[in-house]
């Protein structure tokens, strides 16, 4: 517990100034709802102008006084207030670590639920076609043997562990418990075909969140795809030869050429280039990198040809870890889907309390079991999953990358939208508004000229000269080799 608290509770420098410091602290998730209390407590301090604190990022900004106090000593003081709120920062991680692996271990493939899906449908005709009535069926043990009975806990053996597990482990039913008493009390009252019902409806909700997670996996993926199988390894003695992406392991110096998408993250320790890193950071305008510059996996050379000394590689990589954050969104939960989450824990008692209701008005088993089925809670929290899903979704395949439902939520609450990338508000790319000419040359003859130069270039000045010549229909003239000077410009021959 002392080394979970000293992960959860360690106060990071994330920037500092004199006389202002960015500090961050992972607890700071969990203590929203004591965000006023924390803020006096730092003022009582007495030498803090002003502090915010941001759940969201766990970050705490602080405005000192820098005469008074310096920053080791600030950093102290402020970790001693926040473990004043250990037990409840801890409990809440807590739940949160075990909602999560739930959450992972319950996660089916699309296909595995079509399979059960396609199992269910089978079974349900075949009971159909059969028309056995096994409320009949003396002694009562014999009406879990027939193929739907059997099929029907087959198919539910997954949630008898979480069911009976929990309702032992917490001393309340959860959802997997109600869904296995109405399944054995279906079998029990001869209606087997009644259990696989209930097993079907779960199993399209499941398949629904479950195909909406796919596709925001799917649309991650394609936005950020390497596209590339190959990498070119150089060796020790200098000759390159070419392997799998897969192949490629931290230490490996890896060569890329001119179009080429980079597909580890290292530092160049050879040559120079211009990189395209708009799929990673956002940012149009590419980069200028060279000997010593640090390169990301899913970032495209334009133009130059690089050694790369590899430092990550695989799953470890910035795109990796870009895909796997939003891969994971359903464990970033909002505010809203937790408190869907406890209501709909809340009412799971309630439809067994129905159920008790109901056959004590009614002497029917069979009406007592209906209100076991209409299960309020797996509405409640499915809906919330999904929306979020899809919106993260959406998002993607309009180029935005969403960590999780909780950035949603806050994106909702917010009143102020603050846009640093170019190519939001703006195209972000360059273009000729204006020719300015000297010693008598003509826009004309200079346009010419720099077509020529800029030719086969890749960077966006180029881009820009060209879209200029074509819509004025100027011909390019004949020219020789073009020669690119990274950083410096580019030179060719028209005419000697």
């Amino acid at each position: 517990m002392f080394g979970q608290k000293k992960d959860l509770f360690e106060l990071n420098i994330v920037h500092s100034l004199p006389g202002r410091i960015r500090l961050n602290c992972k607890a700071i998730e969990y203590l929203n709802e004591f965000n006023e209390q924390i803020l006096q407590d730092i003022v009582d301090l007495g030498f803090v102008k002003k502090v915010t604190i941001n759940n969201i990022t766990k970050n705490i900004l602080i405005v000192f006084d820098k005469t008074r106090i310096d920053e080791a000593d600030l950093k102290n003081l402020v970790s001693d207030v926040l473990n004043k709120y250990y037990l409840y920062a801890y409990k809440q991680h807590r739940e949160l670590e075990a909602s999560n692996i739930i959450e992972r271990e319950r996660e089916e493939d699309v296909k595995d639920i079509g399979k059960r899906l396609v199992l269910n449908a089978g079974l349900i005709g075949y009971s159909i076609i059969k028309k056995t009535n096994y409320a009949d069926i003396f002694p009562v043990y014999k009406r879990f043997l027939n193929p739907c009975s059997l099929g029907a806990l087959y198919l539910t053996k997954s949630l008898f562990k979480d069911g009976i597990g929990g309702m032992i482990k917490h001393k309340r039913p959860n959802a997997d418990t109600l869904t296995i008493s109405s399944i054995v009390s279906s079998i029990l009252l001869g209606n087997s075909s009644s259990a696989l019902t209930i097993i079907l409806l779960s199993d399209i909700a499941e398949f629904m969140t479950s195909y909406t997670m796919k596709k925001t996996r799917d649309s991650i993926k394609h936005m950020i795809d390497l596209n590339e199988e190959f990498v070119w390894k150089q060796d020790e003695n200098g000759s390159v030869k070419r392997i799998s992406v897969e192949d490629a392991k931290v230490g490996d110096k890896i060569v890329v050429h001119t179009g080429e998408k980079i597909c580890v993250d290292g530092k160049i320790i050879s040559g120079e280039a211009i990189v395209d890193e708009s799929a990673v950071t956002g940012e149009y305008v590419p980069h200028i990198k060279k000997i010593g510059s640090e390169v990301y996996s899913g970032t495209l050379v334009k133009n130059g040809n690089i050694v790369i000394d590899t430092q990550r590689a695989g799953d470890d990589t910035v795109v990796s870890r870009i895909i796997n954050l939003v891969e994971d969104a359903a464990c970033n939960k909002a505010r809203v889907q937790d408190y869907a989450d406890k209501f709909s824990n809340y009412l799971i008692p309630f439809n067994f309390f129905l159920a008790g209701a109901t056959y004590l008005a009614t002497k029917s088993p069979t009406r007592a079991l209906n209100m076991m089925v209409i299960d309020y809670s797996c509405g409640i929290k499915l809906s919330t999953a999904t929306a979020f899903s899809a919106t993260i979704n959406n998002a993607v395949k309009n180029g935005i990358l969403i960590k999780g439902g909780n950035y949603i939520e806050a994106l909702a609450e917010a009143d102020t939208l603050i846009l640093d990338k170019t190519g939001t508000l703006t195209e972000g790319k360059p273009e000729v508004l204006d020719i300015v000419t000297k010693d008598g040359i003509k826009s004309r003859e200079l346009l010419e000229i720099a077509a020529a130069a800029e030719e086969t270039s890749a960077h966006p000045m180029a881009s820009a000269i060209l879209s200029k010549v074509r819509s004025e229909g100027i011909k390019i003239p004949m020219h020789g080799e073009i020669i690119t000077h990274i950083a410096k410009g580019v030179e060719t021959n028209i005419d000697g």
